[in-house]
Order: structure tokens, then C-alpha cells, then sequence
């Protein structure tokens, strides 16, 4: 009997030591748990060498893409192709990719998708330079397209493995590479008399800054995720490999108002440079028709740059004023970049303008609402998706602007032609009807001179 009242004292001493157990171990879990909280409430700071290498990123496709851009008139120098022709060579394969790209391209390694665009890039320049009919230079231009597109949505996936700052840095990046291209190119074939052919083989060794640029940066993505697969069941890892397809609509749904804003900036912003103001040139101006485009392209992607920037520049300077700068009913921007091109495209038909420096001032007002209208567009898509839905919004917000371009293209095949046999039929000086050199591809910067 003794020996059983024992046996009852001490049961019920460990019942008492295992509930207090119990329940430390649940204060203990309370207390990780809010201190997880509280770290993940604190704002971290990324990596200076990450933000050098999102804005590198952004640079570097950009500066390429505007020198193609800012070079279409002496790429298709000595015919009357369409202007538009170049933009939808560099736009096509680009447009592609970003269509179809997010809902796959997670299962390719960060690493495979550097080498690819940089075999792109590099193959894609070298046929512009050498290659001596227009088609092939074309076909060049489809190549650097599909390094492009894969790169801006690697780009943008790829920031959801960081800090916000890094979609700032990216954004800043393009900004700069659309005005470091014009202006390298300008200068060079301009300024400084450097044949087209040779301006565009000093760029054919940048697409190399690429993979520099990734080996320096930390692979926190490859810490997250494997080849696309999460590693461990974190329910906010970034990686989207495994969400299912209803959930993939869902958040396409929901950023869907701001894709389709995007579109129509970018339909009116190409369709205004690419086929509009290539049929403006002024008589009095203090260059030849074949110059004005140069100028044009240089000036509003000027603007695109400062637009680009800022928010990436008050991030660093005072983050506080970051929220009250972003511009989040996005249909404003749309709205001013159409009145832009309606501008233009009545400018071009009655031709009442007479002064090139009008076409410079309203050109930079468009490059700036156009610049603000894509940094303000991916800032918003990643504070409004959640964590584990982020890569994929990101990389479906790039197909607002992939299908905007390449509509303008299409758009601008016909309507380049039209305005100028329009002006042949009204102007008395037939030769400022289009900003385009009748010359060879390598006798352009020596005639301009």
C-alpha cells in the first residue's frame, strides 16, 4: 500500500513537471515567435555590391537597347524599310519571352540564364556590325531582343529574393542605360565622325559585364531556392515553382489594371519616337534632317533616364519620402503619354510646328512621363504582392511593356509611311520630310560631319 502511495506522489510530481515543461516550452515558442515578428517588422539593408549589380543589370540591357534604337536610321540607311521595322526586330523575340517566360522560366538556373544572355547579346552585335545586308542586321537585332527579355525578367524575378531597394537600383539602371546608349552613339557618330560599324563593336564586349556582375553579388536566391525548388517548408519563400496555376491567375488578375496602363504607355511612346517625329525635320535647324533623329532619341530618353532615377535617388537620400513620391494611379501617366502622341501625330499632318526646339522640349516632357510610368509600375507590383507571389508578378508585369512596343511597331510599319508620303504631297522642302541618311551604313558619320 505504501509502495502504490508512492507510485501516486511521484505520477502526479511528474505530471507537474511535465505541464511545467509544457508550458515553457510554449512561452518559450511565444517568445521566438514575437521576436521573429519584430525582425521581420525591421527594414533590412541590402548589400551595396547587390545594388550595384541590380543597377549594372538594368544598365547594361538598356544601354545596348537604346543604341539600337538611336542607330535604326543608319541600320536601314539607303532604303525606305519603316523605321518601325528596327523596333519590332528589337522588340518580337523580347515580347515573346516575357509572355511566356514567367510561367516557366523558374525552373532554369539563374546562372544557365547569365551565360544565355550574354551569348545573345554578343552574337546578336557582332551580325549587326558585320553582317552587310539590312535583313541580317535585323536578324542580329532579334538576337540582342531575346538576350533582353530574358534578361528583364530574370531581372525583376530576381528581386524578390532582395530588398525593395534593389527594384529601385534596376529601375535606375535602365534610366541610365537609356541615356548612356543615346549618348555614346550621338557622340561617337556624331560628335567625334566614328563610322556606325565601329561605335557598335566597341559595345560588342559589354554583354561580359554580365557575368562579372553576378559572380560579385551575393546568390541569395540559390540560398532560397533550388533550380526553382524551395529548399525547406517556408510558406513566404519567394521562389513561385509551386504555386498552381489558379494562383498564378489570381495575382495576374490583380495587377492586371496596372499591365494594362503600362501598355498603353509604352504602344503611345514608341509609336510617337519610332514613327512620328522620323518624319519631323526643320530647315532651320542647325543640323541635317539626318541628325534630328539622333537628337530626338537622345532627348527623350533623357528624360526616360531622369524619370527612371528618381526614386531610386530619394531612396538613398531620404527613404521617409519615397511613399508620398510614388505615383499610384498609373492611368495618369497613360493619359499624358497619349496626349503627347496626339500632339505629335497633328504636329506631323499640318506641320505647324516650325521650330525644332519646340519638338525638344514636349520630346523630353514625353521621355519623362514615360520613365515614371515604368519606375513607378514595378515599385508598385512589388509593395502590393505577397512574398510567396512576388517572382511571378514581377515577371508578368514586364508583359505590359513587351506587348505595348511591339503593338507600336506594327503600328508604326504602317503609319511612318503614311505621314511621309503625306508631307512629300504638301512640303516644299521634300528632304525634311524624314530623318534618315540615303547613304551606306559606314558612309553616314563621315557625311554628317
Amino acid at each position: 500500500m505504501e509502495s502504490e502511495k508512492k507510485d501516486e506522489s511521484f505520477s502526479e510530481k511528474d505530471k507537474e513537471t511535465d505541464g511545467d515543461e509544457l508550458n515553457g516550452q510554449q512561452t518559450t515558442n511565444k517568445d521566438e515567435e514575437k521576436a521573429n515578428e519584430t525582425t521581420t517588422e525591421k527594414p533590412k539593408k541590402e548589400k551595396m555590391r547587390n545594388i550595384i549589380a541590380f543597377y549594372s543589370f538594368g544598365a547594361l540591357i538598356y544601354t545596348v537597347y537604346s543604341i539600337i534604337i538611336a542607330g535604326a536610321q543608319d541600320i536601314l540607311a539607303g532604303t525606305f524599310i519603316p523605321t518601325a521595322a528596327v523596333l519590332v526586330t528589337n522588340v518580337g523575340p523580347y515580347f515573346l519571352v516575357t509572355m511566356m517566360a514567367p510561367y516557366f522560366i523558374h525552373h532554369v538556373p539563374y546562372s544557365i540564364r547569365i551565360v544565355f544572355i550574354y551569348l545573345t547579346f554578343t552574337a546578336g552585335l557582332f551580325t549587326i556590325v558585320y553582317a552587310k545586308e539590312v535583313y541580317m542586321k535585323l536578324v542580329g537585332i532579334c538576337l540582342t531582343s531575346l538576350g533582353a527579355g530574358t534578361g528583364e525578367v530574370s531581372f525583376f524575378t530576381l528581386t524578390a529574393f532582395y530588398e525593395q531597394v534593389t527594384v529601385s537600383a534596376y529601375s535606375a539602371g535602365t534610366g541610365t542605360g537609356f541615356i548612356l546608349g543615346p549618348l555614346y552613339y550621338t557622340g561617337l557618330t556624331t560628335w567625334f565622325c566614328i563610322t556606325p560599324n565601329r561605335a557598335m563593336l566597341i559595345m560588342a564586349g559589354s554583354p561580359l559585364l554580365y557575368v562579372i556582375c553576378y559572380v560579385i553579388m551575393d546568390k541569395k536566391h540559390i540560398n532560397e531556392s533550388i533550380e526553382g525548388d524551395p529548399v525547406g517548408d517556408d510558406e513566404d519563400s519567394n521562389s513561385d515553382a509551386h504555386l498552381s496555376w489558379k494562383e498564378k491567375f489570381n495575382t495576374a488578375y490583380d495587377i492586371l489594371h496596372l499591365v494594362v496602363a503600362i501598355f498603353v504607355a509604352y504602344v503611345c511612346e514608341y509609336v510617337t519616337i519610332q514613327a512620328v517625329i522620323t518624319t519631323m525635320a526643320f530647315p532651320n535647324a542647325p543640323f541635317p534632317p539626318r541628325v534630328h533623329y539622333r537628337y530626338y532619341i537622345f532627348i527623350f530618353l533623357a528624360g526616360e533616364f531622369v524619370a527612371r532615377s528618381y526614386l531610386a535617388l530619394v531612396s538613398s537620400l531620404m527613404p521617409s519620402l519615397v511613399p508620398k513620391l510614388i505615383v499610384r494611379r498609373l492611368w495618369i501617366l497613360s493619359l499624358i503619354l497619349v496626349v503627347h502622341f496626339m500632339f505629335f501625330l497633328a504636329a506631323a499632318w499640318y506641320r505647324f510646328i516650325h521650330d525644332v526646339w519646340i519638338v525638344f522640349t514636349f520630346i523630353f516632357t514625353a521621355g519623362l512621363a514615360a520613365g515614371a510610368a515604368f519606375a513607378n509600375a514595378f515599385v508598385i507590383v512589388s509593395d502590393s504582392t505577397a512574398p510567396s507571389y512576388k517572382e511571378f508578378a514581377m515577371g508578368f508585369a514586364t508583359i505590359g511593356m513587351g506587348a505595348g512596343t511591339f503593338l507600336a511597331g506594327a503600328i508604326g510599319l504602317l503609319l511612318e509611311p503614311y505621314l511621309r508620303v503625306h508631307c512629300l504631297g504638301i512640303s516644299d522642302v521634300p528632304d525634311y520630310c524624314f530623318t534618315r541618311p540615303f547613304v551606306g551604313w559606314n558612309a553616314t558619320a563621315g557625311k554628317s560631319c
